[in-house]
């Protein structure tokens, strides 16, 4: 069974209660003229008296009829309050479990990084190690030929500390490095 919308139940008692109150007046006439000796007035004010009975039972129902409809309208706001509450939920959930894996991503470059980090300090030991054995001279003040795992430490944290963290800042540790060990 269908229900009407509650505001077409409100515009009906809305209308309902103008034909009310117009037929409210109308018997005040009618037994006014009544008692005045109007025959035919008496029994207008008996027809009218049973129409308003008639439509205060309307009313009533048109009552009843409101409360089912705004229940069913207040249901289906809040069926449709789960259901979005439900859905939100569903997309935190997708996007913990790419959190989780791109997480999982990050730990992987992290121990990439660390080896990385390892084996430019072993290399830059090495190159040390050769040209000190060679009695080459190498010149403490070129940035890059000490600390080349430091320069590449600063520059990843520059970049994820940057306003812009895609955004490229300074020189990057492969251009630092050939610039150190350029001769």
């Amino acid at each position: 069974m269908a229900v009407l919308p509650s505001t077409e139940i409100h515009e009906k008692i809305a209308a309902l209660d103008a034909l009310v109150l117009g037929l409210g007046e109308e018997f005040d006439q009618s037994a006014e003229a009544a008692v005045c000796g109007d025959a035919d007035a008496g029994k207008r004010a008996a027809s009218i008296d049973e129409r308003l009975s008639r439509l205060a039972t309307d009313r009533k129902i048109l009552e009843r009829a409101l409360e089912r409809a705004e229940a069913a309208e207040l249901a289906l706001l809040e069926a449709e309050a789960t259901a979005t509450r439900a859905r939100h939920r569903v997309e935190a959930i997708e996007m913990a479990h790419s959190l989780v894996e791109t997480a999982g991503r990050v730990d992987t470059l992290i121990a990439d990084i660390k080896a990385a980090l390892v084996d430019l300090s072993q290399q830059e030991t090495a190159i040390h190690r050769a040209l000190h054995a060679a009695r080459e001279p190498v010149s403490n003040g070129i940035v890059g030929q000490r600390g080349i795992a430091s320069v590449a430490l600063a520059r990843l944290n520059s970049t994820a500390n940057a306003s812009d963290p895609y955004r490229q800042t300074g020189r990057s540790v492969d251009e630092t490095a050939r610039t150190a060990w350029r001769s």
